[in-house]
């Protein structure tokens, strides 16, 4: 019996691991792997894992070939923290895994656990699992991003919007290389591939009149998600209110790379002491003024100035005292009056300029470069009073661990089905699309 109930512990596994894979583009396009990270990370809860991104390095422009000086770089280096666990747990009685005994081989033992589970039992736990971990998986990507298309105002319903959204990012300096892809709120996409069938080139729309979906264009991979949450924001961005920068102070920490910056900004229309000013992942855009220099980002590469204005977001919530918000941003917004420094990226110093931030929305993601990372260690076996599968997909590097025991003196037994994960973002290669609500 123990040797059929572990076939039908490894069937589970690996029926789950599919189901996992297959049930949202986050959880399907998100990098997962890491060099040897299943046989050298212990699974257990805030395992850390560590990813480089693109240092940073200034160029010397007409100083000529003779008088060459080493300049430093800017390393940038980013966490991921094993912190999110997804548990389903099942129990039978005695009487319904007394099938077991009947079973004389491997096809028996897995036919009697389809059985067992009833009416698809095992297959709903993992697509319970897959769709909360979904769920976060999409709230957590598209809040990483700081650079955004649209003004969570105008609607978003047309080809050239998405080819614009796509061509910011271009332009910020990403993309060099490799395809870029694009998840879409479900509920938002089908204006935009009625835009496309509008026009009169029968070839190329057939595919998306076939299957009303936007398919690739502009080299990037369209897809369609349920799971994308509504960003509630604060105060400041549902009453429209236009704040005015007071300090900007950049800052790297230098025990976690972390970039950041502190803004204080005075909302004169606001309410003066107002606990729910600014929500966690509400984003801003410095507007541009009459008579002002734009506030522009700098290339992420070249350190040129782009068309792109100058976007944060939130780390945290943040509330009004006598009418001034002090934000920690996601981002850094560094402006080098000098040239020099290579972390340098906003083209000129943003005190002064006013602000506003976004109403109600939801968002999609543009990315590029593998740039969404998602964790998941391979877990370790529960012990001596349980039947343990880990299933882990060698290709993508996806996990989930499938568990049978007993509790004593009861006349019951079980199956636990887990996971854990953790989810990181390279902010720069990455670029929301704002929907209206």
């Amino acid at each position: 019996m123990a040797a059929n109930t572990f076939i039908a512990v490894e069937a589970i596994a690996n029926s789950g691991l599919q189901v996992l894979q297959r049930h949202d583009p986050f959880l399907m396009l998100s990098n997962k792997k890491f060099q040897n990270f299943s046989t050298t990370v212990a699974g257990v809860e805030g395992t850390t894992v560590r990813y480089q991104l693109p240092p940073k390095i200034n160029v010397a422009s007409n100083q000529g070939l003779g008088n060459v000086s080493f300049d430093s770089f800017a390393q940038r280096v980013q966490s991921i923290v094993c912190d999110q666990t997804e548990v389903a747990a099942y129990a039978f009685s005695s009487e319904d895994l007394a099938l077991f005994s009947r079973a004389t081989n491997r096809a028996a033992a897995i036919e009697l656990a389809d059985r067992m589970t009833g009416f698809g039992i095992a297959d709903s736990a993992f697509s319970s699992i897959a769709q909360k971990m979904s769920f976060n998986l999409a709230k957590r990507y598209t809040e990483s991003a700081f650079r955004f298309y649209g003004d969570g105002l105008t609607a978003i319903n047309s080809q050239l919007q998405i080819a614009e959204a796509v061509n910011s990012m271009k332009d910020f300096g990403v993309g060099g290389g490799g395809e870029f892809k694009c998840v879409l709120p479900l509920s938002d996409s089908a204006p935009i591939v009625n835009s496309m069938l509008s026009q009169f080139v029968t070839r190329r729309n057939d595919d998306r009149a076939y299957d009303w979906e936007l398919g690739k264009f502009n080299n990037t991979n369209f897809y369609n998600s349920a799971m994308i949450p509504i960003h509630r924001s604060g105060d400041t961005g549902t009453g429209g209110h236009i704040g005015t920068i007071v300090s900007v102070v950049p800052s790297i920490d230098p025990f976690t790379d972390e970039e950041l910056t502190t803004i204080e900004i005075s909302w004169p229309t606001a309410p003066q002491n107002d606990a729910n000013a600014v929500r966690p992942g509400d984003l801003f855009q410095v507007l541009d003024e009459p008579g002002v220099e734009n506030a522009r980002f700098l290339n992420t590469t070249g350190h040129t100035e782009t068309s792109q204005p100058v976007q944060f977001s939130s780390a945290g919530g943040h509330s009004t005292a006598a009418g001034i918000t002090t934000i920690k941003t996601t981002n850094l917004l560094f402006h080098d009056a000098t040239g020099l420094s290579p972390a340098r990226n906003v083209n000129r110093d943003l005190v002064g300029m006013t602000v506003k931030g976004l109403p109600d929305h939801r968002r999609g993601l543009i990315w590029n470069n593998d740039a969404l990372y998602m964790a998941m260690p391979k877990l370790g076996d529960l012990g001596p009073g349980a039947q343990t599968a880990v299933a882990t997909d060698s290709m993508s590097g996806a996990s989930i661990r499938c568990a049978y025991g007993t509790i004593l003196a009861e006349q019951q037994v079980g199956y636990i089905l887990s996971s854990l994960y953790g989810t990181g973002a390279a902010q720069d290669y990455l670029t929301a699309i704002v929907f209206p609500i």
